[in-house]
């Protein structure tokens, strides 16, 4: 076959190539998904019974926002990782997407009211009835974070970990915003177990799970993961 033979027999393989959404566009598609999500499940689930008590006070409507920052925000640093040389804006999303996430945790515990102390109460919450707010953050997580990595790998990132982070983080808070307007516990021993102790655990797995994905699938990574077996 000659070389304009080749050329023809390549050029009528061709398929049209769709044009990357931006990572503004790709952002609304997301938070559309994320937001249906949180709201079908809440729904599903029930609103806590002191919605408008807790809504009367500082703490819901700061938790709800700073979780909804949060999750916004690292979502928006992991679409635009997903841009091949978008790297110079990263940092100072992420050091603010932290900020956020640390005052959010430190605030979902900080209750006046007490729970059981000391081992004993801990081992007694974990056989208490807080995995229904367990299985609703990783439901919930699963779904947004799972919607966010497909709009990752329409992109090229080669920045497998930050990304990875940045959309386990994305999904924790989702999660964890969905447990806010539905669990009523006033506990500070559930809410540090089960809340802000199942967001730290979605971020660890999530992470990880979200870098084996880049590995294998990202354009930009999937030879290098080869090579490196």
């Amino acid at each position: 076959m000659s070389s304009d033979e080749l050329i023809l027999a390549l050029a009528r393989g061709l398929q049209p190539v769709t044009p990357l959404g931006t990572p503004s566009a790709r952002l609304w598609r997301w938070l559309s998904a994320a937001t249906g999500v949180l709201v079908v499940t809440v729904v599903a689930v029930g609103l806590r019974r002191d919605v408008g008590m807790a809504l009367a006070e500082w703490r819901l409507p700061a938790d709800t926002a700073m979780l909804g920052l949060t999750a916004v925000l690292a979502a928006a640093a992991a679409l635009r990782l997903s841009v091949p040389g978008e790297h110079a804006r990263l940092q100072a999303v992420a050091m603010l997407m932290a900020l956020t996430w640390v005052a959010t945790v430190w605030w979902g515990v900080g209750f006046t009211s007490q729970g059981p102390q000391g081992l004993p109460g801990i081992l007694a919450m974990l056989a208490g009835s807080g995995w229904h707010c367990a299985a609703q953050q990783v439901l919930v997580a699963a779904l947004s974070g799972g919607a966010l990595v497909a709009l990752v790998l329409r992109g090229a990132t080669a920045e497998r970990w930050p990304v990875a982070l940045l959309t386990s983080v994305s999904a924790a808070s989702v999660g964890a915003l969905t447990s806010e307007w539905t669990c009523a516990s006033s506990n500070a021993l559930h809410w540090l177990v089960w809340h802000a102790g199942g967001s730290v655990f979605l971020v660890a797995s999530g992470a990880v799970l979200v870098a084996a994905t880049l590995a294998r699938c990202s354009p930009l990574l999937t030879g290098v993961w080869r090579h490196t077996r």
